[in-house]
């Protein structure tokens, strides 16, 4: 009886492949984005220092632009392994004259024929305390592979470091 379930399974999988085939799968199996529709990403790599001395806002598609971009990274620890068969790495990086800044992606998604990145800088507000020299603020995120050309948008707030009463 199990073997019977088995061949079922198997034939129903195969069928759905060929149909999924018709409805506008790429050779890669990797469906073709719906407009509107939000990627789930996936954190890699997060810190505060590095090389780059101008902004940076990259789409890596292969091993090799991820690794040389990881060179001029410095990284806490190693980034978890990317298939680029499957995914690409948005890489987004803002030198700052001082600490306390940061960078969050807060989404990407499918809109018309291009994917939308949009991430938050946090700036520290007067009353941090920040170190007086350069730093990097730095996050790669992966998402699943797609050909469309990519904006990023980026926000800034304001982050508070201390607490204040109403007085």
């Amino acid at each position: 009886m199990g073997t019977m379930k088995a061949g079922i399974v198997r034939t129903c999988s195969l069928l759905l492949a060929l149909f999924a085939g018709g409805c506008g799968l790429r050779s890669t199996g990797i469906p073709e984005p719906e407009p509107g529709e939000l990627f789930v990403f996936d954190p890699l790599a997060l810190g505060q220092a590095g090389a780059f001395t101008s902004p940076v806002e990259r789409v890596l598609r292969d091993e090799a632009a991820w690794r040389a971009a990881q060179d001029s990274l410095r990284l806490n620890l190693p980034p978890a392994a990317v298939d680029f068969e499957q995914s690409m790495v948005l890489l987004l990086a803002l030198p700052q004259e001082s600490g306390g800044y940061s960078i969050e992606v807060l989404s990407v998604e499918s809109l018309a024929d291009t994917l939308v990145v949009e991430y938050e800088l946090a700036v520290p507000a007067s009353d941090c305390i920040t170190i007086a020299g350069r730093s990097l603020p730095f996050q790669a995120v992966a998402v699943r592979r797609s050909d469309s050309p990519v904006r990023f948008v980026r926000s800034e707030i304001t982050r508070r470091c201390t607490w204040r009463q109403n007085t």
